[in-house]
C-alpha cells in the first residue's frame, strides 16, 4: 500500500491512522475471499497487488491491472465505507466478471463483494463471540476492528444485503430481469448470488462461481442448478431458513436480519412459510429441520392442497422452480424452522 507523507501531502493530512486500518481490512477481506471462496491474492499469474492512495480525482476507487487505486484520499469517509470500497475492488479482482450492465457499472462483481464481505465480517463475529448476529456482542466485535472509530455493519446488512435477497425473491426466479441489463436487473443479479449464499452456505457459493463457463447472469444461474442436480445426486440438498421467501411468507414475528440471511423462523399458529427451490426432474422427498416435532405441520408444493408433512412429504417435480409452503394451523404452539432438507425419494416395491 502506497500513501502521501505528511510532507508531500496536498493537504498535510497524516495517514498514519488509516493506513493500517486500511491495510488490516483489505488483508482480512483478502483471507475471507481465499477461506469461503478459493481465490488467493495474489491471483494466479500475478506476483503482488498493490494499492495506492492518491489525493486527486473523484471520491472513490478502481482498478486496474494489478493496481487498486483510491482517490480523494483527504476526503472524511466512514471506517464502513473506507471498508466497502477496498472490498468493492477487491471483488473486481477476485470473482468472476459477470455482466454488460447500463448501470451502475458494467460488472457486478465489484458490489458482489462489497456485500460478501460485509457479510462474511458478521458471520465470523458469531464465531468469535458465540452470539448470533446482530446480537450487541457480535455488533461490539466488529465495530472494534477500526482504531478508535466504529465499523457499524449492521445497517448494510440489513438494507443492503438482505433488501438485495428480497428484491430477487420479489421478482421471482423466471423473472425477465434475468437477461436486463439496468440497475433493477443488476441488483437481481447480486440479490441471486447472496440467496445461494444464504440459502446453502458459502460453498454452494463457491461451487457455483467456480462452474460458471459464461460472463451473463443466466450462465450463473444454470451453474446453480448443475450444482443442485449434483448436491441431489450425492443425497441431500439442505436449503436453511436464512435463504427462505420473506416477502412470500406470512409471519407473526418476523425474523432478524442475520449474517447471511434470516435467522431460525419461528412458525406460529395461522403462520405460512415459503421456499423458493429449484429441483430437476424427479421424485424427491421434503422433510423440515425443527428442534420440536414438526407434528401440526402442512406443507404444499406450488399449487397443490396442503397435506400433513408428517415424516415427510413424496413430490413429483417437473425440472425448474417451485414454491414450498409450510402452515402451522392456528392456536398450534410455535414451531422454530432451520431449513427445509430434500433427498430422492426412497423406491417403493
Amino acid at each position: 500500500m502506497y500513501y502521501p507523507s505528511a510532507t508531500i501531502s496536498r493537504s498535510g493530512t497524516d495517514y498514519t491512522k488509516l493506513v493500517p486500518n486500511l491495510m488490516h481490512m483489505a488483508l482480512r477481506i483478502a483471507c475471507y475471499n481465499e477461506l469461503y471462496l478459493g481465490r488467493p491474492v495474489p491471483r494466479p499469474g500475478s506476483d503482488l497487488l498493490r494499492i495506492y492512495m492518491a489525493e486527486l480525482g473523484p471520491t472513490g476507487a478502481e482498478m486496474w491491472d494489478d493496481n487498486i487505486y483510491l482517490y480523494d484520499v483527504d476526503t472524511r469517509r466512514t471506517p464502513v465505507e473506507w471498508t466497502r470500497q477496498v472490498a468493492h475492488e477487491l471483488g473486481h479482482y477476485l470473482l468472476p466478471p459477470v455482466g454488460r450492465f447500463t448501470e451502475p457499472e458494467a460488472l457486478a462483481n465489484g458490489v458482489l463483494g462489497e456485500r460478501l464481505a460485509m457479510q462474511w465480517l458478521a458471520s465470523e463475529a458469531e464465531l468469535v463471540t458465540g452470539h448470533r448476529w446482530p446480537d450487541a456482542p457480535a455488533r461490539n466485535a466488529v465495530s472494534h476492528l477500526w482504531g478508535e472509530d466504529r465499523l457499524q455493519i449492521a445497517d448494510y446488512i440489513a438494507r443492503d444485503c438482505l433488501g438485495d435477497i428480497s428484491f430477487w425473491l420479489q421478482q421471482g426466479p423466471d423473472s425477465l430481469l434475468l437477461g436486463g441489463v439496468g440497475p433493477d436487473a443488476f441488483r437481481y443479479y447480486i440479490g441471486f448470488c447472496l440467496w445461494v449464499q444464504a440459502a446453502h452456505g458459502p460453498g454452494m457459493l463457491r461451487a457455483m462461481l467456480d462452474a460458471t463457463s459464461g460472463v451473463q447472469p443466466g450462465d450463473v444461474v444454470y451453474a446453480y442448478k448443475q450444482q443442485v442436480a449434483a448436491a441431489l445426486e450425492s443425497g441431500e440438498l439442505r436449503i436453511s431458513a436464512a435463504g427462505c421467501n420473506l416477502p412470500a411468507s406470512k409471519l407473526r414475528d418476523e425474523p432478524l436480519a442475520g449474517a447471511m440471511g434470516w435467522r431460525a423462523v419461528k412458525l406460529a399458529g395461522g403462520d405460512t412459510l415459503v421456499f423458493t427451490v429449484y429441483l430437476p426432474a424427479g421424485t424427491w422427498l421434503l422433510t423440515v429441520e425443527c428442534p420440536q416435532t414438526p407434528g401440526d405441520i402442512s406443507v404444499a408444493f406450488d399449487e397443490s392442497a396442503p397435506v400433513a408433512l408428517e415424516d415427510g412429504y413424496v413430490v413429483h417435480a417437473e425440472a425448474g422452480w417451485h414454491l414450498v409452503r409450510l402452515t402451522r394451523p392456528a392456536g398450534a404452539d410455535s414451531a422454530l424452522i432451520q431449513a427445509l432438507t430434500i433427498t430422492p425419494a426412497p423406491s417403493t416395491p
